[in-house]
């Protein structure tokens, strides 16, 4: 008995060795399909547990996101993201598993505006809203920590970026 215990510790420890130290090489989509920031682009800087992965400038490109690869393990990670011209300087935590890409979209203020009077912000820029709701421009709205943001804002000031992790999708032929 103490033998068969022993023994489903150790391959427990085993595949979780394996699953969790592995790196798999992970696709990251960078994008910003928002024509309203001014100047050429945002400038962007993205750091997934403390190691710079990205540091460029995104323009505006409604069909096509900058695709870079990274090897990621499994588990939880840590992106930070900055931008000084979009005043952004936010964390978020994402869960990755096996067959996963990592998208970071860039939403301006001022198309912030346009999402429907439900829709909350979070501090870590995800935006939550409820579906089938009427996307009507509003003057102004508040961030979580109480910032008001009017409809003249300068520039790219108290935009978001979105980050979010889904599933590729399985090709069979």
């Amino acid at each position: 008995m103490k033998k068969r215990i022993l023994r489903i510790l150790i391959t427990i420890a085993i595949i979780s060795i394996f699953a969790f130290g592995i790196r798999i090489d992970r696709d990251i989509y960078i994008g910003n399909s928002s024509f309203v920031c001014k100047g050429g682009g945002v400038d962007f800087q993205m750091k997934i547990n403390d190691r710079l992965v990205f540091d460029d400038t995104i323009h505006y490109n409604p069909f096509d996101y900058i695709k870079i690869k990274e090897k990621l393990r499994l588990g939880r990670h840590k992106i930070t993201i900055t931008s000084k011209k979009a005043e952004i300087n936010q964390s978020t935590s994402i869960f990755l598993f096996v067959n996963q890409y990592i998208v970071v979209e860039f939403i301006p203020a001022d198309s912030l505006h346009f999402l429907p009077d439900d829709t909350v912000v979070m501090p870590d820029g995800s935006i939550l809203s409820y579906p089938d709701t009427i996307y009507s421009r509003r003057d102004s709205f508040k961030l979580p920590d109480g910032t008001l943001v009017s409809s003249n804002s300068s520039y790219c000031a108290n935009s978001v970026f979105k980050v979010r992790s889904s599933f590729k999708p399985f090709y069979y032929e």
